[in-house]
């Protein structure tokens, strides 16, 4: 298999970057219409900080709760699907510059 072109590296990456980041704004879209489609909550209390739902703040509460449809988790999951294209396309791009080989921690 022949060695990719810088063009053709770039090409790839790009297609990679624009996926992610497309499904994470259709899921997170998605979360949103549902979000505004069930107003199930009362008008919130601003005078009071309260912390959200605990299952928000792991991974597994958040695929939980997307699978039972919860508006909240839907629009995290979609948050944390755009998490690894960005670091993972920022670490590719740093490994593949000259002389980055101490710099890039991959």
């Amino acid at each position: 298999m022949a060695k990719p072109t810088d063009q053709e590296l770039d090409i790839s990456v790009a297609a990679m970057l624009r996926f992610g980041v497309i499904l994470s704004a259709l899921v997170v879209l998605a979360g949103g219409l549902l979000f505004l489609w069930h107003p199930w909550s009362a008008i919130p209390d601003y005078s009071h900080f309260r912390a959200g739902d605990s299952s928000l703040r792991t991974i597994s509460g958040i695929v939980r709760g997307s699978v039972r449809l919860s508006p909240r988790s839907i629009i995290q999951l979609g948050l944390i699907l755009l998490m690894p294209r960005l670091s993972r396309g920022s670490r590719f791009v740093w490994s593949a510059l000259p002389g980055s080989e101490a710099a890039c921690m991959c």
